[in-house]
């Protein structure tokens, strides 16, 4: 075996030499100790025991997931099924508000068809009030009209019946007169009747105020239907109503 030989203190060195018995140093830091070694240092505020959901174990720790099984201690699953449970209770609510909306729009588009029928309903008997009234309006003007076309030929037929009876009239004048000139003896014979004729052709004219007749004092018929007798002439006024006569043309 050999002897080891070590160095003999540096002169530079002014550090104190240690004694020989000393334990060598070492001017670098110490190396901390392992960890198995020391206790861990303590946090001032310990950490909270929670019950993980899950696998039922209680930790202490101030973590969102449980170190045995790694389960959240956020209660997402319940709000979960919340969510679902809500789901449905919502979905019905919608479906009901849509239906709620169907049945409103049904209802609103009923209640403008019936305004719309009721304002067609109205124009409708509008219309036929109005052609009623104007079918009356019509029917009495017509009747009007025809009450007037009526009441004209009604004054025609009096008037020409008028002429006619004022006619009639110098037809039994004239025959009265001939006979009382023939039991005067100033005519020969009798007068049997009496012709008139207008001798101015205006007879049916109604709008000649008067017309000249030729009269015949009928005193014999012969076989032939001709007859004599004595000639009158007359003029009568048929506004008046009245006529005059003479002996002879």
């Amino acid at each position: 075996m050999t002897d080891e030989q070590h160095p003999g203190p540096d002169p530079a060195d002014d550090r104190p030499a240690a004694p020989a018995d000393a334990a060598p140093t070492d001017d670098r830091p110490a190396a901390p100790a392992p960890t198995g070694d020391r206790p861990a240092p303590t946090d001032p505020t310990p950490a909270p025991d929670r019950l993980c959901r899950k696998c039922s174990t209680v930790s202490a720790t101030t973590g969102e997931f449980c170190p045995h099984c790694g389960a959240s201690y956020v209660r997402r699953g319940r709000l979960g099924r919340i969510s679902r449970r809500t789901r449905g209770v919502v979905a019905a609510f919608v479906v009901l508000v849509l239906l709620a909306g169907g049945g409103t729009a049904l209802v609103l588009q009923k209640q403008a068809d019936d305004r719309m029928e009721r304002r067609e309903r109205a124009q409708r008997n509008l219309e036929r009030i109005e052609a009623q009234a104007r079918k009356r309006r019509e029917d009495a003007a017509a009747s009007k009209a025809a009450a007037a076309e009526d009441a004209a030929a009604e004054e025609v037929r009096l008037q020409r019946r008028l002429r006619t009876l004022t006619v009639r009239d110098l037809r039994k004048s004239v025959t009265k007169d001939a006979r009382a000139r023939a039991a005067e003896g100033l005519l020969e014979d009798r007068a049997r009747s009496t012709d008139c004729e207008n001798t101015d052709g205006n007879e049916d004219d109604l709008d000649e105020t008067s017309a000249a007749y030729s009269c015949i004092a009928v005193t014999d018929v012969d076989a032939d239907g001709s007859s004599r007798g004595y000639r009158f002439s007359a003029r009568v006024d048929f506004e008046a109503g009245s006529y005059t006569w003479q002996l002879g043309d």
